[in-house]
C-alpha cells in the first residue's frame, strides 16, 4: 500500500478530501419515551431529570431506576440515553405469539406497546447499543416479570441490541447510600422555576470557593442570605434530582469540594 508521502501534492490533498470523517453522535432532541411520569401510575418513586447527556428530560419510574440513570449519565463513553425506550407493538405481538406468550398488560384486552427501561448507545464508530432491564432482585421472581423480559430481549435482539439485567447489587454501597441521601428531599409540589432562580446563586458559592466543602458552603449561605438551617443543603439535593447539579456519587457527599460540582448549562424549565 502506498504512503501518502509516495504520492504528489495534489494526490494527497485528494486523499484527505476523500477521507471518511466520523461525525460525533448527535441524541435525537425529538425522542418521546413510551411512557412518563404522567402515563404510569404513581409509586412515589418517579421522576423527571434533565440528561447531561442527552440534553432532554428522561423519565425513571422507580428509586433504582434513577441510580442506574445517574449513573449511565455520568458514563463519559455514554453518548445516548432514550428512557422508557418503545417497542413496535406489532412486532411483540407477533413475538409473544411465537413464543407463547400473553402479550402486557395480561389482562387487558387492549394491548400496548412495551418499554424497556433504557437503551443505552456508546460512544466509537459502530455506536453499539445495549438496552437495561432495572429490576430489584425480590421482583425477578414472578413469572410475569420473567416473560415481559424475555419478550424484551427477543425484541431487541431483531435489532442486534442485547439486553442486559441491572438490579440493586450492581450499585456500589457509596453511591447507593449518596443517591438515597440526595433523594431525602423530596420533590413532590415544589415550584420548579422557583427551585431553578437559585441554581446561580449556589454555583457562584462553588465556583468562589473551589477548594472548600460544599457542605460548609451551603450552610454559610444560609447564614449570608438569612434562611432557616438546611434550606440551601436542601434545595441543593432537589436540583441534584432534576439534573441541574451533578457530582460525583461515588464519593462521600461530606468530602466534595466546591470544584466538585458541574452545573448543566441551559437547565429546561419543564
Amino acid at each position: 500500500m502506498l504512503s501518502t508521502t509516495d504520492v504528489s501534492g495534489e494526490a494527497q490533498m485528494s486523499l484527505k478530501l476523500n477521507e471518511i470523517v466520523e461525525e460525533a453522535y448527535v441524541p435525537d432532541k425529538d425522542y418521546q419515551p413510551g411512557a412518563t411520569v404522567h402515563t404510569v401510575s404513581s409509586k412515589g418513586q418517579m421522576r423527571r431529570v434533565k440528561s447531561r447527556t442527552t440534553g432532554r428530560i428522561e423519565h425513571t419510574l422507580s428509586l433504582l431506576e434513577y441510580m442506574v440513570f445517574i449513573i449511565l449519565d455520568m458514563d463519559p463513553q455514554v453518548v445516548d440515553i432514550q428512557s422508557q425506550y418503545p417497542h413496535d407493538l406489532q412486532t411483540t405481538l407477533k413475538l409473544a405469539h411465537d413464543l407463547g406468550i400473553n402479550h402486557s398488560p395480561q389482562y387487558e384486552p387492549e394491548k400496548k406497546p412495551l418499554t424497556t427501561d433504557f437503551v443505552v448507545t456508546l460512544d466509537g464508530p459502530e455506536h453499539e447499543k445495549f438496552g437495561v432491564y432495572v429490576k430489584y432482585v425480590q421482583d425477578l421472581k414472578g413469572w410475569r416479570t420473567i416473560e415481559k423480559l424475555q419478550l424484551e430481549r427477543a425484541s431487541l435482539a431483531r435489532l442486534g441490541i442485547p439486553l442486559y439485567v441491572v438490579t440493586e447489587e450492581q450499585i456500589c454501597r457509596k453511591t447507593h447510600r449518596t443517591l438515597e441521601w440526595i433523594i431525602g428531599a423530596n420533590l413532590d409540589d415544589c415550584d420548579v422555576d422557583e427551585l431553578y432562580s437559585h441554581v446561580a446563586t449556589i454555583q457562584n458559592v462553588f465556583l468562589s470557593n473551589p477548594d472548600e466543602r460544599i457542605h460548609n458552603l451551603l450552610v454559610a449561605l444560609d447564614e449570608d442570605i438569612g434562611v432557616q438551617d438546611g434550606t440551601y443543603l436542601y434545595r441543593f439535593k432537589q436540583l441534584v434530582q432534576l439534573g441541574a447539579f451533578f457530582l460525583k456519587f461515588d464519593r462521600d457527599f461530606f468530602d466534595l469540594r466546591g470544584a466538585d460540582i458541574q452545573v448543566v448549562n441551559e437547565v429546561l424549565h419543564a
